[in-house]
């Protein structure tokens, strides 16, 4: 509760910072704007060449490699 934003998203892209900043400004009866937080890493993944339509997934990675591991 006490590490700022920059703190906690020191080593994470600037969309995560944003995100963060945009959240913990939120009222608490106050709806979030959605399509702005997922334009964030939308934004985010196309900067990176991560496409999003493809259904792979980190987890799905490790899996299939934790599966092959002896």
């Amino acid at each position: 509760m006490s590490m700022t934003v920059d703190e906690l998203c020191k080593d994470c892209p600037q969309e995560f910072k944003e995100y963060m900043t945009y959240a913990k400004g939120l009222e608490f009866e106050e709806a979030p704007d959605y399509k702005y937080m997922l334009g964030l890493f939308t934004r985010l993944a196309k900067k990176e060449a991560i496409n999003l339509e493809d259904q792979l997934f980190d987890w799905n990675i490790r899996a299939v490699t934790i599966k092959k591991h002896p």
